[in-house]
């Protein structure tokens, strides 16, 4: 109970710190191994949940204990760095464009079973419908792909510029979050793994 208890008292300080700072495009260790990273995954409470359904139960008060928005300047170059601007795009237009085209097939798949066994010029022109939808996913995919290779790439640049504002960022995380369990490269100690 005392472990639920924890994880109850972060979730409620993390909420509260989030919701304090709704301006914030930047959070401190939204994952265990990045310091600090733009919030892509907006509202962050769709991060929190994540964490809350996805993460191991022993980590999940640590986690929420060390997830706090950025209220601090930082490094300018990490403001303009390409990796940030990718993590936008990522999570807007090329992702959200294949998930539509996959739904538009779903529903042509649909539309075909409910034509099965009936007249066959409804079924054909159902097939025609599904066969183009699941062209355009095709393409979509490719999209999405090239747009995470790209990011793949960029998030790479952007680990490195982190790492290379190391000494800057332990300053300004500790005056921003100074109770923060960081310890350069993740939030986990020995007895929280």
């Amino acid at each position: 109970m005392e472990a639920q208890d924890n994880i109850d008292r972060e979730l409620k300080l993390c909420r509260e710190a989030f919701a304090a700072h709704p301006e914030a495009k930047w959070g401190w260790c939204l994952h265990h191994t990045i310091r600090v990273e733009p919030i892509v995954e907006a509202p962050i409470e769709n991060r929190i949940q994540y964490i809350l359904k996805a993460k191991p139960f022993r980590e999940l008060a640590t986690r929420l204990y060390n997830m706090r928005p950025v209220r601090v300047e930082l490094p300018a170059e990490l403001l303009t760095s390409p990796g940030y601007a990718l993590q936008e795009m990522r999570a807007g237009l090329a992702v959200r464009s294949y998930d539509s085209a996959r739904y538009a097939r779903s529903e042509a798949k649909q539309k075909v079973d409910m034509a099965e066994g009936g007249d066959m010029r409804t079924w054909q022109t159902a097939m025609d419908a599904y066969l183009e939808a699941d062209a355009l996913v095709g393409a979509k995919l490719e999209a999405r792909t090239a747009t995470r290779d790209i990011f793949s790439q960029a998030w790479v640049n952007f680990y490195d510029l982190v790492s290379a504002h190391e000494a800057e960022l332990d300053r300004l995380h500790a005056a921003d979050w100074p109770a923060n369990t960081w310890f350069g490269g993740t939030i986990f100690t020995a007895n929280t793994i």
